[in-house]
């Protein structure tokens, strides 16, 4: 995806991160780098395995320097198989306004 983003001259960094009690919690879903994932609300290695059970939020923000972003988020709970959307989103035709 971040390809496609830069190929269209936009900046993305689409990642994850659990829900919980903290704003972003337990597992951080960002690819990794050998190095710790540091913040007001997490102090963690970034290679950290997903469990079935989990409830994380993926996220893809786009970003048009000088010009604007759009933030989209969508939570799943990890199954054994898979994981499956808490809120189902009809996705068959776009968001119309109006």
């Amino acid at each position: 995806m971040a390809q496609i983003m830069r190929e269209a001259s936009l900046d993305a960094f689409p990642h994850g991160h659990g829900l919980g009690l903290e704003m972003r919690d337990y597992p951080i879903l960002v690819p990794d780098t050998g190095l710790r994932i540091r913040d007001d609300f997490v102090d963690l290695p970034a290679d950290l395995t997903i469990e079935e059970g989990m409830v994380i939020d993926l996220e893809a923000p786009l970003f048009e320097p000088g010009i604007g972003s759009l933030h989209r988020e969508r939570s799943f709970l990890v199954t054994a198989v898979g994981a499956e959307p808490l809120v189902h989103q009809d996705r068959s035709a776009p968001l119309t306004v109006g």
